[in-house]
């Protein structure tokens, strides 16, 4: 054997004792992952979750790309986008009736390489699954059916959309321009996706999406919380008609529009919200929708928003086009309420008393009186009462757990009312920021006690029973991703 053949093995040798020294990091995330999905109950993945995620994004960031590429792992089903910005392995997880997708993907998200790991639930406690990679308008997903691939549990249209929502909605480890950057690539790949707006979206959480009892109108929205603890919206809005689906991004100019309750608005002048009901109305004999919403405000104040949307002249949607909104001396266009950032304000659709029923927000003491930072909600509750005008305003309404919300008596309406709207640019006379629409009768406990960001006894009429069980579950439903409690 020559000498230059003998020194090629030896160097190859030298190599591959050198390579055996330095093991793949993705060795180590088969490894976890294997052990992660063998788990033997769902407390275990549960409780192992945020471990086994930062474990694994953390070794496929040192991984290299042609690793990556090359990177098969027996037990894991890869998928590789058509488009070749994206690569996921997948594999499924169920014990005793739950179950769970446990998948990691590496993808091109902007301008920067991101390597992700996730865990979602299928809506099925079957045991085994079909995995497989769906393409449509252009968008890599994926898509998990039941053992004969009849019913889908779970779609994901996007990954790579979906890795940029993981960005767009996270809390603290983001900077505010990888937000920004990550929305760009959001809207750029779903901006004219219609049929994955219009779909099944169970696969994307960090977007809040919301249909009518008609399902003629869907919104899908999300909120950005910077660091400086503003906020701002974004999303689209659907509508089915006769001539097919019309879809419009949603633009947030929140901080450009003056009267907010006054203002007709549309998709470019949008007030944004974060979108969590929808009713279906006749007003004038047209058709509208009451939209229930949340958005962060700054850093001492939260929002709750009721919306009315229409389609407008062209087909274009519209918000605030009536004065639905009725009060003794003045009719709005939609309402707000602010309050503390330490309080949370709960708001539903009564469907059988037809209202929509709220915590009335009182400040934490008179001196407080008219600065929103300072009001929460006082154990009573105020509503808006649907009638063929339009909602009516209803002050201390009697709710009980047995009955639910009970619209107020016309005769014992005696309310004045010295509400104005609520102007961004200056401090509203009313109380709340406008979020008091009458003066308070004695019905209303005038106590300044500290709510503390808590209910606090009121003498409205509502019964005791129902002071103890509220058909408002404080605390829960109408969730909004990675934002402070409301």
């Amino acid at each position: 054997m020559t000498l230059r053949p003998l020194c090629a093995i030896i160097a190859t040798a030298l190599s591959a004792l050198t390579a055996s020294g330095q093991p793949n990091p993705l060795d180590d995330v088969e490894r976890m992952t294997n052990t992660f999905i063998s788990q033997p109950d769902a407390h275990a993945i549960s409780y192992d979750e945020p471990a086994w995620r930062a474990a694994v994004e953390r070794h496929m960031a040192a991984a290299t790309d042609s690793a990556l590429r090359e990177w098969r792992p027996k037990n894991l089903i890869r998928i590789d986008a058509a488009s070749g910005d994206a690569t996921a392995w997948c594999a499924t997880w169920a014990r005793k009736g739950q179950s769970r997708l446990v998948w990691m993907a590496t993808a091109k998200v902007g301008e920067q390489r991101e390597t992700m790991a996730f865990v979602d639930d299928l809506s099925s406690t079957d045991s085994a699954f079909v995995i497989r990679h769906v393409v449509n308008e252009g968008l890599d997903g994926i898509c998990v059916t039941d053992t004969l691939g009849n019913s889908a549990k779970l779609t994901i249209g996007d990954i790579v959309s979906r890795m940029a929502m993981r960005i767009v909605t996270s809390s603290t480890d983001r900077t505010d321009s990888e937000k920004d950057a990550a929305e760009a690539v959001v809207i750029k790949r779903l901006n004219k996706a219609t049929a994955t707006l219009t779909g099944d979206l169970s696969g994307m959480p960090e977007l809040t999406v919301c249909d009518s009892p008609d399902e003629a109108l869907r919104t899908v929205t999300y909120m950005l919380a910077y660091s400086d603890f503003s906020s701002r919206c974004g999303g689209w809005m659907a509508m089915r008609t006769k001539h097919g689906t019309h879809i419009e991004r949603l633009t947030d100019t929140t901080h450009k529009i003056g009267a907010p309750e006054m203002a007709v608005l549309n998709s470019k002048s949008w007030y944004g919200a974060l979108y969590t009901s929808i009713i279906q109305f006749r007003q004038d004999r047209k058709n509208y929708y009451a939209l229930l919403g949340y958005k962060g405000a700054d850093a001492t104040t939260k929002t709750r928003v009721i919306e009315v949307v229409s389609e407008g002249t062209g087909g274009q949607f519209t918000f605030g086009q009536a004065k639905s909104f009725i009060h003794p001396k003045q009719r709005f266009r939609r309402r707000i309420f602010k309050y503390s950032i330490n309080a949370s304000m709960t708001m539903r659709y009564d469907a059988k008393a037809e209202m929509i029923v709220f915590d009335h927000l009182e400040a934490n003491s008179r001196i407080m009186t008219g600065r929103p930072e300072f009001y929460g909600p006082d154990l009573s509750y105020d509503a808006y009462l649907l009638t063929d005008d339009g909602w009516k305003f209803q002050s201390d309404i009697q709710v009980t757990k047995e009955k639910g919300a009970q619209p107020n008596k016309e005769d014992e309406e005696t309310l004045a009312d010295n509400y104005e709207p609520l102007n961004q640019n200056r401090q509203p006379r009313a109380s709340a920021g406008g979020t008091s629409p009458v003066t308070r009768t004695t019905r209303r406990s005038s106590s300044s006690d500290k709510w503390s960001g808590q209910s606090r006894q009121s003498t409205s009429r509502r019964t005791s029973t129902s002071q103890g069980n509220s058909w408002l579950d404080k605390g829960k439903g109408n969730s909004a991703p990675n934002i402070r409690s409301r």
